[in-house]
């Protein structure tokens, strides 16, 4: 597979050298360029055509969503990944109507990162054919229906969470879960929940000699 060019968006040199050293982490990326101003990117976006854009939304000239606005006066096709210490709900969903392809709050966990570019990676995959299916669609759509998150929740619980199942390969229950997050059952359940929706979590329905059956949860993924 050809490598995807990416162009990085950030105004503090430190952050562009650690997104630099992730992204090697990805055989398919290739960072092409980097600006530290909303101006440079628009001006680099026209000179190297990159695929994917990553993108802060503090910069010192003017804010990500201008840049993303800017450069969609020229170029139609280009993806946005915004990476970002914004949380203001208003931001997300106004970042997800121009069309990026996810967003990523700082701090955020590097596997997170990586597997925001997976995730992009695949969704080019299933557009470069001819016809898609609803599986497809499915996974594509899967993080944009994430757009924001439900009030209250916490990206890194969420990650905390995704890292434990994924390590119980025999299925965990919401309780045990609460307990070893630390967080109510309750709102386990909400975070799993969610990552159903996200297609992250499978669950096995165990039945006893009596009472109601008990659901054990696990990662969706390998």
């Amino acid at each position: 597979m050809r490598k995807i060019s990416v162009l990085i968006v950030e105004d503090d040199p430190m952050v562009i050298e650690i997104t630099r050293e992730f992204l090697k982490e990805e055989a398919d990326f290739v960072a092409v360029g980097s600006a530290r101003s909303g101006q440079e990117a628009v001006r680099l976006t026209r000179e190297l055509a990159p695929e994917l854009i990553l993108l802060d939304n503090f910069l010192p000239d003017f804010n990500g969503t201008a840049v993303i606005e800017q450069i969609r006066t020229f170029n139609k096709t280009v993806d946005f990944i915004m990476i970002t210490a914004a949380k203001e709900v208003p931001l997300v969903q106004e970042c997800f109507r121009l069309g990026i392809r996810d967003y990523l709050i700082k701090p955020y966990l590097k596997q997170r990162f990586l597997e925001s570019l997976q995730q992009y990676k695949q969704f080019l995959t299933a557009l470069n054919q001819s016809e898609v299916s609803q599986s497809d669609l499915d996974r594509i759509g899967a993080r944009q229906r994430r757009a924001v998150a439900p009030k209250g929740f916490s990206p890194l619980t969420e990650e905390k969470i995704h890292a434990i199942l994924k390590a119980q390969k025999n299925g965990i229950t919401a309780e045990e879960l609460a307990t070893a997050v630390g967080i109510t059952t309750v709102s386990a359940r909400r975070y799993l929940k969610l990552l159903q929706e996200q297609n992250k979590v499978e669950y096995d329905l165990i039945y006893g000699k009596q009472g109601r059956p008990t659901y054990l949860y696990r990662s969706a993924e390998e």
